[in-house]
């Protein structure tokens, strides 16, 4: 309205500000009636009519003086106004710029201040009034030095950094030290030109008094006529003056734009909100067409069009109009522009208002977008009832079109409503209705609706009342879905509920009462009605346990229906048992804003389902081997543990790790069904020794202390623990237990167990962590021969991580040539010397390492099945050396040359094969090779021995190794398609001095003679041990007593001639 009052107050005061040239500012008529006067009296009126216009010309010409100093007072006060302002705009920017506004745009904004703040310095200076007063005025120079500062710094975007921080101060300083002498100037400017304004008032007024004296004592009246008029002209221009000023602060100070163009549309002058909205400054926009600077071609054509022919024709127009401000920022105008007529009614201009309506555009098409998109009806209609709006779902589901919905009325009778029970609803009772009359909303109401089609429609409506700002109802907005479907969903899940056997359930919550089908009480083994119907009887039925769960659940549906009422609980059977119960319900009558009036819903028997997932659950935490805790029982229970042990520094207890020593080989040898056997034993020994009565390792209800992780490995959780030193003590315990024999499969088995042992007096209980360094000190355990405990110590890691580098290293090493290398050590006759044998032994050179002993990285490669690769390497080279010996050396090269197999080899299946290739390979006579494997590894199986006849028959000969050692005796030899014998070295180096060894080698010796078999004494290193085999009747030794191992070269000029 403001905007209003300014566009027609500067229309009405510029049209006589801007007057036309024909336009005469005065006229007398006097000068007609002096034509008739005659004679001297006519002279005499001429000559005082030529003094009066004399006099009036120069009162005339003083005013015009007057009128000017004034405009220029008034300009050096405008001006000086409008230098504080930009003073306190660029405070303001620079505020803005330290907070870290749009740096881009407010450098602009500054520069353009600074701009002005010049030109209008330049223009006071050009002023007398101002010019006068100088040297009291407040330079503007440090305040225009800070602006430019400041202004490079933002758009170098440094206004974040301490540069830009210190610029935007600066100005903020200057701003504030050019503030105050600035007021004072204008204050002493302001009482100045009222001085002045005073002094010329009252000069004129002193000159008129002697003006019209002097008229009149000569023409009384032509004179009072005169002195009226003039008087009459200064009173309208002070107005004007006023006027002026007032309406020049309000468009100054107001959001809108505010132009003002020639009578050709060019701009003459803005506000500075022009320059806000559009980016353009004042000097900018000057003399050209707002249109050709803001308008773009996303700017609709239509309202271009009607802006260009208002202007042409000179006429008023209101247009919203989409534009582009000068940095590319697009904005919605609302564009009010006005002709300025004279007095003749010709237009000498244009006064423009742009209001920046961007924000009510989106937020209209926001509120149009999601009208388009809601999947719910949307109608709007007026206090009379008539529709005003409607969008595309309502159209959609009422079946008609907008123009045929628009200004219909909801007691329009071709609307045909029915209620819920089929009987009419009247126009006025609909909710629309009821809004407008009681001004309240009304929701949740369902109607029936005929579409044009004959179809009927069920609707859910809500209706909100629009209210005018003094509080009355302006008009109604309903929305309203399409319920057809559910309704029929309704009816077909009532059908399925009954032929599934579900118990219902209705409760009237104000009244207590719950209505029951005849299958609910069938579930729970009662005739219906057999118990009040009334929740007291459902809570009576219901587990205690589960009565607090199933309330909660309850009132949370209660406070949020979005959230499901669902629970599962325990209720008495008419039997005396439990039957497991899912409930499932939902509020399905409300009070408006209140609770629940009326929930309903169903229950299910989950007995069945209940019991397979408590199976299900026992099985998920039991190992189905052995009976004992899994993995992810132990997990669970070890971290209660740690969790009760955080509670209470008291509580103790420890993790002790089993692992079975040769397990695999009992595996291996005795098939899986003898290995599940001995876990199972293994797993019945555990119970009977950690028992539940055990003051060391006391168990809550019928829980085991024990667990099987997986293979062979087992976990023992001993708690409560008093002393760290007891789980030492059950630990010795288990040793003893576990190291009985087993019988399995009519064979007696020995197994012996490596323990690591961690307590929980350490910082981290982690399960994870737990478990991994109590595995880590019975790695130390085997690492240490095994069949012993080892509390675990943070070393031990270190050693781990050494073993699983060696590891990868081992693995690394057999695909590098050269790296795992063979060596050979001469077996001799021991009569004569004479080497007539090697065994091929495998070495390793780490490139960092050095050598790695064989004691160190043959149990690696076993334990990590690296072993079969490197057999396989040993075996393809001693067959290549051995035929270039053959080559080279004649009948002076080795006879036989000894490869040991490995259980993994043979295991691994197509052995036979691989000896074969090799022997063909590098055509080694088969005689030359001859195939090494341990004691225990040859009494396996009949699998194991059908195997080592199948290599005899390819020619190699066979050679028992580390006899003595295993599970053979003398009396076995004669099972196996041997034909050597090698003594274990340990029977050698305690020969001396024991008559109990010689004898056992004496024994060996003549069962072998007398089976045909050679014998080999391995590890003899003495003169003294050489000497009693040969008395003995050993024929072949192996020791370093011969030769240390060497290389296939070094072996080659070693060897003589052979016996």
């Amino acid at each position: 309205m403001l905007i209003a009052r300014t566009l027609s107050a500067l229309r009405r005061l510029l049209g006589r500000w801007m007057p036309s040239r024909q336009q005469r500012p005065y006229s007398f008529p006097e000068f007609e009636a002096s034509a008739r006067m005659p004679g001297l009296l006519r002279a005499s009126m001429i000559a005082i009519a030529l003094a009066v216009c004399s006099a009036a010309a120069l009162d005339f010409m003083a005013i015009e003086v007057v009128e000017g100093a004034r405009r220029h007072d008034q300009e050096v006060l405008n001006l000086a106004g409008r230098q504080r302002m930009l003073s306190q705009r660029a405070a303001q920017l620079a505020a803005r710029l330290s907070l870290g506004d749009d740096a881009g745009s407010l450098s602009v904004q500054l520069h353009e201040a600074a701009q002005q703040f010049r030109r209008d310095r330049e223009r006071l200076l050009a002023i007398p009034r101002f010019a006068e007063m100088a040297d009291q005025a407040p330079s503007i120079e440090p305040l225009l030095l800070a602006m430019h500062a400041a202004s490079r710094e933002a758009a170098r975007g440094t206004s974040g950094t301490s540069t830009g921080l210190a610029a935007a101060q600066a100005v903020a300083q200057s701003a504030d030290q050019f503030l105050p002498p600035m007021e004072a100037m204008m204050t002493k400017l302001q009482l100045a030109t009222e001085q002045a304004i005073r002094d010329t008032e009252g000069a004129h007024s002193r000159y008129m008094t002697a003006l019209a004296v002097f008229v009149s004592m000569v023409a009384l009246g032509a004179g009072e006529w005169l002195s009226r008029k003039m008087t009459r002209q200064q009173a309208r221009l002070r107005e004007q003056t006023q006027e002026l000023e007032r309406l020049a602060l309000v468009a100054e100070r107001t959001d809108s734009a505010v132009i003002i163009a020639d009578a050709e549309g060019r701009m003459t002058w803005a506000n500075d909100a022009f320059t806000r909205i559009s980016g353009y400054s004042l000097y900018e926009a000057q003399g050209k067409k707002p249109g050709s600077l803001l308008q773009f071609e996303g700017t609709d054509p239509v309202a271009r069009a009607q802006l260009r022919a208002a202007i042409a024709q000179h006429q008023p127009i209101q247009v919203q109009i989409l534009n582009r401000a000068k940095q590319g920022r697009l904005y919605w105008l609302h564009l009010d522009i006005q002709p300025l007529k004279d007095d003749n009614g010709l237009c000498n201009g244009f006064v423009a208002v742009e209001t920046d309506i961007t924000a009510e555009v989106i937020a209209r098409e926001q509120l149009e977008t999601l009208l388009r998109a809601l999947p719910a009806g949307v109608v709007q209609q007026e206090a009379s009832g008539k529709i005003t709006h409607a969008n595309p779902e309502a159209c959609r589901i009422l079946g008609l079109t907008l123009d045929q919905m628009l200004g219909r009325a909801s007691v329009d009778p071709q609307w045909h409503t029915v209620r819920e029970d089929g009987t009419p609803f009247p126009g006025h009772e609909h909710p629309a209705m009821q809004a407008l009359s009681s001004g309240q909303a009304v929701r949740g109401v369902s109607m029936g609706v005929s579409l044009p089609s004959g179809e009927r429609r069920w609707l859910r409506i809500n209706a909100e009342p629009v209210r005018h700002p003094d509080g009355s109802v302006a008009s109604v907005v309903s929305s309203f879905v399409d319920i057809t479907e559910a309704s029929s969903q309704r009816r077909l899940l009532a059908l399925t509920v009954d032929a599934a056997g579900l118990g219902t359930w209705d409760w009237n919550v104000n009244a207590g009462e719950v209505v029951f089908n005849d299958r609910w009480w069938r579930m729970l083994g009662h005739e219906p009605g057999a118990l009040p119907s009334a929740l007291s009887s459902w809570e009576a039925l219901m587990h205690q346990e589960d009565l607090p769960k199933a309330r909660r659940a309850l009132q949370r549906h209660f406070d949020d229906p979005a959230e499901p009422y669902r629970c599962e609980f325990r209720m008495r059977h008419a039997t005396g048992s439990w039957v497991w119960i899912m409930a499932a319900g939902a509020a399905i009558e409300r009070r408006p804003g209140g609770p629940p009036q009326r929930v309903a819903g169903v229950h299910l028997d989950i007995t069945q389902r209940k019991e397979l997932e408590q199976r299900l659950a026992d099985a998920a935490l039991t190992d189905a081997l052995t009976g004992l805790p899994n993995r992810a029982a132990l997990h669970a229970r070890l971290a209660q543990c740690a969790a009760r042990a955080r509670r209470s520094s008291d509580y103790r207890y420890a993790v002790l790790f089993m692992d079975f020593d040769r397990f695999k080989q009992v595996n291996d040898s005795l098939g899986h069904e003898a290995g599940d056997e001995l876990l199972r034993q293994i797993g019945q020994r555990l119970r009977t020794t950690l028992r539940p009565g055990d003051d060391l390792a006391r168990l809550d209800s019928d829980e085991h202390t024990a667990a099987r992780l997986g293979g062979d490995e087992f976990v023992a959780l001993l708690e409560p623990l008093r002393r760290p030193e007891d789980a030492a003590a059950v630990a010795q315990r288990l040793l003893d237990a576990l190291a009985a024999p087993y019988r399995l499969d009519g064979h007696d088995v020995c197994s012996t167990v490596s323990i690591g042992i961690v307590t929980s007096d350490r910082e981290d209980t982690d399960p994870e962590t737990m478990l991994r360094d109590a595995d880590t000190a019975m790695y130390e355990a085997k690492r240490r021969g095994r069949a012993r405990y080892v509390v675990f110590s943070a070393d031990m890691q270190e050693r781990v991580r050494h073993a699983l580098d060696l590891q990868a290293d081992l693995r690394r090493a057999l695909r590098t040539p050269g790296e795992v290398f063979v060596v050979y050590q001469p077996i001799v006759e021991l009569t004569t010397g004479a080497v007539c044998g090697v065994e091929a032994l495998a070495r390793w050179n780490h490139p960092t390492r050095g050598p790695v002993p064989p004691v160190e990285f043959i149990p690696l490669a076993e334990e990590n099945g690296l072993i079969a690769e490197l057999g396989e390497l040993v075996l393809q080279t001693a067959c290549r050396d051995a035929a270039d010996w053959s080559r080279t050396l004649g009948s002076r090269a080795p006879a036989t040359v000894s490869v040991n197999l490995s259980r993994a080899q043979i295991r691994k299946g197509g052995l036979p094969a691989t000896v074969a290739a090799a022997l063909a390979n590098t055509s080694l006579p088969p005689g030359v090779l001859r195939l090494e494997i341990t004691e225990s590894l040859a009494m396996q199986d009949t699998q194991m021995v059908a195997t080592l006849h199948e290599l005899r028959s390819q020619g190699v000969s066979l050679a028992l190794d580390d006899f003595g050692t295993g599970y053979s005796s003398l009396a076995s030899l004669d099972q196996l398609p041997l034909d050597v014998v090698k003594i274990d070295r340990s029977f050698v180096q305690r020969m001396v001095g024991d008559r109990y060894q010689t004898a056992l080698i004496e024994a060996t010796l003549m069962v072998a003679a007398s089976l045909g078999l050679d014998v080999v004494a391995e590890g003899v290193e003495t003169e003294e041990q050489a000497d009693l085999l040969r008395r003995a009747g050993c024929r072949y030794a192996q020791g370093w007593l011969y030769g240390k191992p060497m290389f296939a070269g070094e072996l080659a000029r070693s060897i003589g001639p052979c016996a």
